[in-house]
């Protein structure tokens, strides 16, 4: 950002703030210096960090792997597989029953999968929006980041809640009905 002033005299700084710290700075404040100025200085041109404790090095990477939510998407596979098998084993029985009438397994699964997507994706695309939503509101330059975190972490919560559904109804055995129905 340039702020334009009415002086016609030559200054003694310039100073830029840039953060990550580039290469490139060093070039374009040399281009700030007048060829008049350097002619008539008994020293070049210094630069320095106005800061000489902090900010020297950049590692973008590794801060970004040591995020506090680099395990968010883990934690909601875990979260959302967590929810299912409770979710599934509840119903038990009713499974149990429906392998008894005669449903192949197969369809059951097809049926819970079905299932575990209408009450997962409503939540994951609600989800998903209010995080989008909170990351544009906070005006930051890191917004898509947030916002890829926030959608990656609800696709995963609805990943492991179909692994999980699916998972725990392979579990549930036609012969077990008499015994879910005595435990209910």
């Amino acid at each position: 950002m340039l702020a334009p002033t009415t002086s016609k005299g030559a200054y003694d700084e310039c100073w830029a703030l840039v953060w990550p710290s580039s290469a490139e700075v060093r070039q374009l404040l040399l281009s700030t210096i007048s060829a008049d100025t350097v002619r008539g200085a008994d020293t070049s041109p210094q630069f320095g960090q106005l800061n000489t404790r902090l900010g020297e090095t950049y590692d973008g990477y590794h801060l970004f792997r040591a995020r506090v939510t680099c395990g968010a998407p883990i934690l909601a596979l875990t979260a959302g597989a967590m929810l299912a098998v409770v979710a599934v084993w509840i119903r038990r029985l009713d499974f149990a029953a429906r392998l008894h009438d005669g449903m192949r397994k197969s369809d059951l699964q097809f049926v819970q999968v079905l299932e575990t997507a209408a009450w997962s994706l409503p939540a994951a695309i609600l989800a998903s929006a209010t995080g989008c939503y909170l990351a544009l509101s906070t005006g930051g330059t890191d917004a898509l980041v947030v916002g890829i975190t926030a959608v990656a972490s609800c696709a995963s919560m609805v990943a492991g809640a179909v692994i999980g559904g699916v998972l725990t109804t392979i579990v549930i055995r036609e012969g077990n009905l008499f015994r879910y129905f005595k435990n209910r």
